[in-house]
């Protein structure tokens, strides 16, 4: 009787490992929602590190944001399927957009974007005075340090030459 027992607790335990474990695999495949993913490269073919990328959600209204990385490559997770806008824009360049890029459930879409070279239109505005000269003193004069006296090659070492040095 012992021996029954222990026998139906290990088929009752595999069943209940087996559902869990089924159960993981139902809410993965449950799962609504999609990625988008691409690189960003200039008109040469050389990628574009620190590009921003906008994902802009026309239905819902909401904006997500990315960053290419060092191999111009960016990615959004867990998107909801739908209709979106996405714009890249990097310094020295023009910005792209795509427009109505449609993402469906359980898959990756890839978009990529050349950028291609745009103008800066960059205002640099300074407000400083140049520093004014003191009229009030007339007299040039310069400062000679010890330092500077020892490492003189003077002839003779006479002191009076170095009143030649103002």
């Amino acid at each position: 009787m012992n021996e029954r027992i222990r026998v139906v607790m290990y088929v009752a335990i595999a069943l209940v490992v087996a559902l869990f474990a089924a159960n993981a695999d139902l809410h993965a495949q449950a799962t609504a929602s999609s990625s988008l993913q691409g690189t960003i490269t200039d008109q040469s073919g050389a990628i574009i590190k620190g590009a921003k990328v906008a994902l802009v959600s026309k239905a819902q209204g909401w904006t997500r944001d990315a960053e290419s990385n060092d191999s111009g490559f960016y990615r959004f997770e867990l998107l909801p399927a739908g209709f979106y806008n996405v714009k890249v824009t990097a310094s020295g360049f023009a910005a792209a957009e795509a427009i109505n890029v449609e993402l469906q459930v359980g898959v990756v879409s890839t978009q990529n974007f050349t950028l291609k070279p745009g103008s800066v239109a960059e205002t640099v505005e300074v407000t400083a005075t140049a520093p004014l000269m003191d009229q009030t003193k007339m007299d040039v004069r310069t400062d000679v340090t010890p330092d500077q006296i020892q490492e003189l090659p003077l002839i003779g070492r006479d002191i009076a030459d170095l009143a030649f040095l103002a």
